[in-house]
Formats: C-alpha cells, sequence, structure tokens
C-alpha cells in the first residue's frame, strides 16, 4: 500500500496521454456525426472550451476564453473540424488541433460566419448546411439572433449537453 502522494506524471506520462487523446478522437466525431445525422443536423457549432478540446485538440486556459473573442470556437461538418482562431492563437491551434482546418477569425464573428458556412460539407454530405446544432446556452441571446439574421434559410437548432453526454463514456 502507498503512503502518502502519488509520483507526479513523467513527460512520458503526458506524452502517452496526449497521444491516446488525439488517437480518440476520430471516434469521438464519428460518434458525434452520427448522432447529428439522427437528428437531421447539417453541422455542428460549438463554444464550450472543454468540448474543443475533446474533440479537436485546442486548449484555451482556464479563464482565457473570457478574453479569446472567437478563438476556441469550432464546427464540426461530414468531412472535417473547423477551428476558429485570431492572430494570438493561430499557431497554438495549428500545433493543438493538426487534424483540424484553422480559421483566422479577425474582425466581426459575424462575417467569419457567413463566409465559412457555405464551406462545410453537410452531415447528409448533399447540399448545403441548413440545420446547425449549437451549443445554446453558451450564446448570448443578441448572438443567435445575429446569427440566424446573418444566414437566412440556415436553422440554428439548440444541442446543449450533447457533447457532455457523449464525454461520460470513456
Amino acid at each position: 500500500m502507498q503512503v502518502g502522494s502519488p509520483a507526479a506524471p513523467t513527460q512520458a506520462d503526458h506524452w502517452r496521454w496526449r497521444t491516446a487523446d488525439r488517437e480518440a478522437r476520430p471516434q469521438r466525431l464519428g460518434r458525434l456525426r452520427a448522432r447529428l445525422a439522427e437528428d437531421g443536423l447539417d453541422a455542428y457549432f460549438g463554444l464550450v472550451p472543454e468540448n474543443a478540446r475533446y474533440l479537436t485538440g485546442f486548449a484555451l486556459a482556464d479563464g482565457e476564453e473570457k478574453v479569446s473573442g472567437a478563438s476556441g470556437r469550432f464546427f464540426v461538418s461530414a468531412d472535417e473540424s473547423v477551428v476558429l482562431a485570431d492572430s494570438r492563437y493561430r499557431l497554438q491551434a495549428q500545433e493543438q488541433a493538426p487534424d483540424s482546418r484553422i480559421e483566422e477569425v479577425s474582425g466581426g464573428f459575424m462575417a467569419a460566419w457567413t463566409q465559412l458556412l457555405p464551406s462545410l460539407v453537410p452531415i447528409s454530405g448533399a447540399g448545403e448546411v441548413r440545420r446547425i446544432g449549437v451549443e445554446a446556452g453558451h450564446l448570448d441571446h443578441a448572438s443567435w439572433v445575429g446569427l440566424a439574421e446573418a444566414t437566412p434559410g440556415v436553422e440554428l437548432v439548440a444541442v446543449d449537453g450533447l457533447i457532455e453526454a457523449q464525454r461520460l463514456l470513456k
């Protein structure tokens, strides 16, 4: 029986954990895409930093989301994950989320939203993105209305807790 505190994790432990996390991402994304298809959603828009790390690898430091602007927000479509990052976070996003497309956001987020949506391939694989699952509990009402008005013909669907429920499975 060990007495006292366990040994601190080694660099090898950290490397092993990072490798296992990256190797698990395709399965995580696959489960999300299957759920989106079941729910008739074409894409997913995430705002929760823990969900961004879980699905893409991009991780803001504790409390950093308050000053990061749109950085760390992400999309999942049929064939890719897309991480938004302003110039302060671009290199970090490229390093931490190497399997994601990194889109630099400068200026207003609404412009990035309208430019990015046409590049996403819907989960169904056909047509354009028309229904997007959104982590609505982390988006203020004015932003929700702004996103909806910026992209007429695109339905925003609240999907709070979807990734959190998936993260419970180990």
